[in-house]
């Protein structure tokens, strides 16, 4: 259920997951790939679709470590979780 100590708070597989203001988290250990980004891309656009959830643009973010004032370049390379429940699992 959400709570007041998170934002964001989203429902996946029926589970609540929220992202707290500041989330401190290691996820060197979760298998990603390499996403090269294209004229356009948005992280909410990229997490519709490969996870068919754009709401999990959040994850993808966390999983790249990049603050919430960030610009995605064409041509820059992020990577993407395998398993996204994975990321969810520690946020």
């Amino acid at each position: 259920m959400p709570n007041r100590y998170y934002r964001n708070t989203q429902i996946v597989d029926g589970r609540f997951y929220g992202i707290p203001d500041f989330v401190y988290a290691d996820f060197s250990d979760i298998p990603g790939k390499e996403f090269i980004i294209q004229e356009g891309d948005r992280l909410d656009i990229i997490a519709e679709q490969i996870y068919g959830d754009s709401t999990l643009w959040k994850a993808i973010l966390l999983y790249n470590d990049l603050g919430y004032f960030f610009e995605l370049v064409p041509g820059d390379i992020i990577k993407l979780p395998i398993d996204i429940n994975q990321v969810l699992s520690r946020i």
